[in-house]
C-alpha cells in the first residue's frame, strides 16, 4: 500500500497512542492526501483511529477460529496468547468473545524478541519442547519459537506456498523445522490427541 517504510518509527508499547500518532502522521505527510499536513487534522486522525481501532467493527474472527479453539479446550490443549499488538488486546479479544479460551494472553509488543516467548513459557511452566507457537509471520513467529525451542506453526492463508518455501530458506528456517498450514481447520486436523 505504502512505497515508504515505516518501521523506523519506533514502537513503545506503554506509549501506543503516541506511536500511533506517529504513524498517522507520518502517513498522512508521505500521502498526496495531505500536501501541507494540518497538526489538528493529524491528532484528530490519530486518535480517531486509535479509539476506532479498540472495537469490533474493525477486527473479525477467522471462521476457523472458534471450531479450532473449542477443539483444543475439550482435548485440554491449553493456550496462551502472545501478541505485539498493544493494552487494548485483552478487552478487544473479551468483545470478540474468544478470551475465554486462553490461559492469558500477554500483549508486550516485544516480537520477535525472545522475551514475551520466555515470559509466557515461564507463566505456563511448560517446556519449550511439548509447545507450540501459532502464528503468521516467519521473522516474528517461527524464527523466534525456533530460537528456543518451541514447534512453530505457520498459517499461510494468503501467500503462494513457494513465495513461502523461498521466504523460509531466506530467512534460514526449513520447511521440516515448523508446521505449514493454510488455515486452523487444516491444523486441527494435524493435531495428535494421546488420550
Amino acid at each position: 500500500m505504502f512505497k515508504h517504510d515505516l518501521s523506523h518509527l519506533y514502537y513503545d508499547p506503554g506509549k501506543s497512542q503516541d506511536w500511533w500518532h506517529r504513524v498517522a502522521s507520518r502517513t498522512l505527510e508521505l500521502s498526496s492526501v495531505a500536501k501541507f499536513p494540518d497538526t489538528t487534522r493529524i491528532n484528530h486522525v490519530s486518535s480517531e483511529l486509535f479509539e476506532e481501532f479498540k472495537t469490533t467493527r474493525c477486527w473479525s474472527v477467522y471462521p476457523d477460529a472458534i471450531d479450532f479453539l473449542e477443539h483444543c479446550r475439550d482435548n485440554a490443549l491449553p493456550m496462551a496468547g502472545i501478541s505485539n499488538f498493544d493494552q487494548r488486546l485483552s478487552p478487544l479479544l473479551c468483545s470478540l468473545s474468544i478470551s475465554k479460551y486462553f490461559l492469558f494472553v500477554m500483549s508486550l509488543a516485544y516480537k520477535p524478541s525472545t522475551y514475551c516467548f520466555q515470559e509466557a513459557l515461564k507463566r505456563t511452566g511448560y517446556d519449550p519442547k511439548y509447545c507450540c507457537h501459532i502464528g503468521d509471520s516467519i521473522r516474528e513467529d517461527c524464527v523466534t519459537a525456533l530460537s528456543i525451542g518451541m514447534k512453530p506453526v505457520l498459517i499461510n492463508r494468503r501467500e503462494d506456498e513457494k513465495y513461502i518455501i523461498q521466504q523460509l530458506k531466506d530467512s534460514g528456517v526449513g520447511v521440516e523445522d515448523l508446521i505449514l498450514v493454510k488455515s486452523l481447520s487444516e491444523l486441527k486436523n494435524k493435531i495428535k490427541i494421546n488420550k
